[in-house]
């Protein structure tokens, strides 16, 4: 009726911009964009039974705007302050968590009785849309990115679970791969801290999704991180079969079975998954929690040990995926006879849990005592039996670590006939064998001793020569930005940008400097390249309250929440300014460090 107000519009501080909305009898839809405090929601892009999530723009001064998604409690469930409770700890646990396979909290804010979440968006599908749209394209999923996302979680839930957080609900739908081929674990709204024996779950409640409990969580007994390891094993059982380990036709008989069958091995339902990768699986799924790996560190060891750079395959296979329709609602596509199995598409072959860490501590104590047999003082003595010794125990050892290389680059299976072209490394080189000595001659009764040869003396022109050629100027390539000028490590100026230069003949490394970021680095050479792109890095999360437009130098990053900025590694000056007032910090970021700084203007 015309002029009627719908009274689940403007509800809990959702404001619409322009238009009128129709409502759902439980979900509210609304006429977007509409605001929602500093946010404008955009588009509404999933809804669970607790909240929903919009993507939304910030807004901030002089017309700045940035993507982020908004993560709002259901309006039904808002009045129940058991809701809100939860829903503001999901906020706060998710806050204290700064990783990059962890989805990044902004903050947690309020608009009249509308309680929401600002985090990071993120380019890219959950990994339950990327393997559902896979499956209807009849295409398959590599290994390797299988692979790579169980990895990239495992490395995600250690950080989780150091700081005594269970995420108890991991599955498909709570992971997502970016446009970067990273896995990131979304959603800690059910996660419970190891550290507190308080809970907002009633007596009774089975909190997560069930085919993923594992059974000491269905059983209701405390649980620990090995139950979200238990549940990363069904997701990557699911990724690799299109099936789940436990299935049944009730929550009741699958509860049952959950806590008593044994899953089939994942390769016998797709013969490509490598036996490493079956173990592993079958490891993770274990009943007692015990049996399974230790730690998300020990599962990410095991399947990083021989996968590509993500951008070599995940990267491409996600914005492949990106580009294909999805799938038809409510078909489950995993378990249908069109089903494809995931195949790998490169040669490469995952070693296996825990061989994989034997093989790599045993390579590496070979490596080191072959630099050290090499690197030994020769003794050379005028007896023939020493002489002859010594050649003995040269060639046995040569043979010995010939024989070792081989055995630790295959390990104890026995090789296929593609098995070469399937391991990156090369065996293990053997120590050259001692030069042959002519023995002396033997000495004749009574004839003169034999007079010693005139000695050698070493020749300096060769050495001489080499000093000087070290010293003579070699010419370089410079690769980096425009903004970024280059000088040799005693102050020389190089040129900026993608250049050339001449450097001493003898430098390793060039100076970096980002004029608009004011920050020195170095960068190594690399066959007589320094590529700005290779420089060390870590990342500053910048933080400030209520909020403040932050300067990195002279570079203006934008308005606070900012996600985590990449930067190279060095000594930043970074201005944070709100209202007139303005604040200056100073942090030496390291490699592969996050460095966060916070300022507090209230």
């Amino acid at each position: 009726m015309s002029g009627t107000h719908d009274p689940n519009l403007n509800e809990l501080g959702t404001k619409p911009i322009h238009g009128a909305a129709t409502a759902s009898p439980t979900i509210p839809v609304y006429a977007l964009p509409a605001r929602l405090g500093r946010y404008t929601l955009t588009e509404r892009i999933g809804v669970g039974g607790m909240a929903e999530v919009f993507v939304a723009l910030q807004d901030g001064p002089a017309g700045f705007q940035k993507q982020v998604v908004v993560k709002r409690i259901l309006p039904h469930l808002a009045q129940d302050p058991r809701f809100v409770e939860m829903f503001q700890r999901e906020a706060r646990l998710a806050a204290s968590l700064h990783h990059t396979n962890i989805v990044e909290v902004f903050e947690l804010d309020s608009d009249g009785d509308a309680h929401f979440i600002a985090m990071e968006r993120i380019e890219g599908l959950t990994v339950h849309r990327l393997a559902r749209r896979t499956w209807h394209a009849e295409l398959s999923i590599p290994l390797e990115v299988v692979c790579g996302i169980a990895a990239d979680a495992a490395l995600g839930l250690q950080h989780a679970h150091e700081r005594g957080l269970v995420h108890r609900d991991i599955s498909p739908e709570n992971l997502m791969i970016n446009t970067e081929g990273v896995t990131k674990v979304l959603d800690f709204g059910i996660a419970r801290s190891t550290a507190s024996t308080s809970t907002l779950t009633k007596t009774g409640e089975l909190k997560g999704k069930l085919p993923f409990m594992a059974p000491e969580q269905i059983r209701g007994d405390d649980v620990d991180s090995r139950a979200d390891l238990y549940a990363l094993g069904v997701t990557m059982y699911w990724l690799l079969t299109g099936q789940r380990p436990i299935t049944a036709k009730s929550e009741v008989m699958l509860l049952h079975a959950a806590l008593t069958e044994v899953p089939r091995r994942a390769s016998e339902l797709n013969p490509q998954v490598q036996p490493g990768v079956d173990a592993l699986v079958l490891a993770l799924l274990e009943k007692r929690p015990g049996d399974r790996p230790a730690s998300g560190q020990e599962v990410y060891d095991a399947l990083a040990h021989d996968l590509p750079a993500r951008s070599v395959l995940s990267a491409p296979f996600v914005k492949e995926a990106m580009a294909l329709p999805d799938a038809e609602p409510g078909s489950d596509l995993g378990t249908s006879e069109s089903f494809i199995a995931s195949s790998p598409r490169t040669p490469r072959i995952i070693t296996g849990w825990r061989r994989a860490l034997a093989a790599d501590a045993e390579r590496e104590a070979k490596r080191v005592a072959a630099e050290q047999a090499a690197s030994a003082p020769r003794v050379s003595t005028s007896n023939a039996h020493r002489r002859a010794l010594a050649l003995a125990v040269g060639a046995a050892a040569a043979l010995c670590l010939a024989v070792a290389g081989v055995a630790v680059r295959w390990g104890a299976s026995t090789p296929g006939p593609d098995r070469a072209a399937q391991v990156d490394s090369g065996p293990i080189a053997p120590s050259p064998s001692p030069p042959l000595v002519a023995a002396p001659p033997t000495e004749v009764p009574g004839a003169a001793p034999p007079q010693p040869p005139n000695p050698v003396r070493p020749v300096a022109e060769p050495e001489a020569t080499k000093v000087r050629a070290q010293a003579r100027p070699k010419k370089v390539q410079l690769r980096g930005p425009a903004g970024v000028r280059w000088t040799s490590s005693k102050g020389k100026a190089l040129g900026a940008g993608s250049t050339s230069a001449e450097v001493p003949g003898d430098a390793t490394s060039v100076v970096a400097l980002d004029v608009k970021r004011g920050v020195k680095t170095v960068v190594a050479l690399d066959d007589d390249v320094a590529d700005y792109a290779k420089a060390p890095r870590g990342k500053l999360d910048l933080r400030a309250f209520p909020f403040a437009e932050v300067f990195l130098g002279s570079e203006g990053l934008g308005l606070t929440p900012l996600p985590p900025i990449s930067a190279v590694a060095g000594s930043y000056k970074i201005r944070f300014v709100y209202k007139g007032r303005e604040e200056v910090r100073t942090v030496v970021l390291g490699r592969d460090r996050i460095e966060r700084v916070v300022v507090d203007f209230r």
